[in-house]
């Protein structure tokens, strides 16, 4: 009879979420390397990283750029012909942020901002899952 009822705090004591939210798993800085070859790509072409998390774009020999255009809670544009040098952006917002060079037709990515992973409908590059190269 005394187990019979202990058994409901038992079963409260088991649904407690001491596990870490999606979010904390994330990483606070990631990197993006700007490649030449042909075609030229954006390697990793998606990131995921926590609200708040820095993402820095190296650029080698070849010029490259970095355009969001005008998505909701996206940072600025990494605007001009980058070569030779790296360029960090922070993503305060939560949500999907495509972006493409305007340099060079089709080189595109996207950055997953917190665990949900949810499409931002303004961005001019929209990414459907599984078509980038990871």
């Amino acid at each position: 009879m005394r187990l019979l009822r202990s058994l409901p705090l038992l079963v409260l004591a088991a649904c407690g979420n001491d596990a870490a939210s999606p979010e904390q798993n994330l990483p606070q800085q990631v990197s993006v390397q700007a490649t030449a070859t042909a075609p030229p790509a954006f390697s990793p072409s998606a990131v995921q990283l926590a609200t708040g998390g820095t993402v820095t774009w190296v650029f080698g020999t070849v010029a490259h750029n970095v355009a969001f255009g005008n998505a909701p809670g996206a940072p600025a544009n990494i605007p001009g012909s980058n070569a030779n040098t790296s360029v960090s952006r922070t993503f305060g917002t939560s949500g999907t942020f495509s972006y493409g060079c305007s340099l060079h037709a089709g080189m595109s990515g996207s950055v997953i901002v917190g665990g949900s992973g949810t499409q931002n409908p303004y961005d001019p590059y929209p990414v459907r899952r599984g078509s980038l190269r990871t």
